[in-house]
């Protein structure tokens, strides 16, 4: 009897949790925790719960990376702000982008443009919005220190640090680590 009542009782649970979760008004000010306490706000959200409307694409500010004669990313420091990310495509014939900014302690931080969460959606990759690194798929919010720490769910993908060298005046980033990404760009249609 306890076995049969057991599965009954969690799905349930897991009803109840998903109905809990659907009739909660949303407030687009409502803060949310997450790895990177961000800020959900997105933006085709409204009080009735409507469907987020699909972004529309966005022209990348970004320019084409500078590359070594090994087709590695040289990321210079002096050419970073500490308050503006800066938006890298790898190269003409690939859909991979990094976004970079300047640390408070002086240094290039650097990402992947999408997320594991979002990933396989065409709007997967981020913009800057005000002070907020922004999901252009889901909404969700980052402060832009956030660039080039891991973490998880929507949080920007942290390159392999195997991959990275620091130079006195920037950073290398070895093509082969940011090859085997490129599978996360494939879908992607703005950037």
């Amino acid at each position: 009897m306890k076995n049969k009542i057991l599965p009954i009782v969690a799905g349930v649970l897991v009803l109840i949790a998903i109905l809990v979760i659907i009739l909660i008004p949303k407030d687009n000010k409502t803060n949310t925790t997450n790895i990177a306490q961000s800020e959900s706000v997105p933006k085709s959200t409204t009080q009735n719960n409507s469907k987020v409307a699909a972004p529309t694409p966005v022209k990348s500010s970004g320019k084409l990376a500078t590359l070594d004669e090994n087709g590695n990313v040289i990321i210079n420091t002096n050419d970073l702000s500490e308050n503006q990310i800066s938006f890298f495509k790898y190269s003409d014939n690939s859909k991979i982008e990094l976004i970079a900014i300047k640390g408070e302690d002086g240094n290039v931080r650097v990402s992947l443009g999408t997320c594991w969460s979002c990933n396989g959606s065409p709007y997967a990759y981020y913009t800057q919005s005000g002070e907020l690194l922004q999901c252009n798929n889901c909404g969700l919010t980052f402060p832009l220190n956030v660039i080039g720490v891991d973490g998880t769910g929507c949080h920007p993908i942290m390159i392999d640090e195997s991959g990275i060298t620091k130079t006195d005046t920037g950073i290398v980033i070895d093509k082969d680590v940011l090859l085997k990404n490129e599978k996360l760009f494939s879908n992607i249609v703005a950037h």
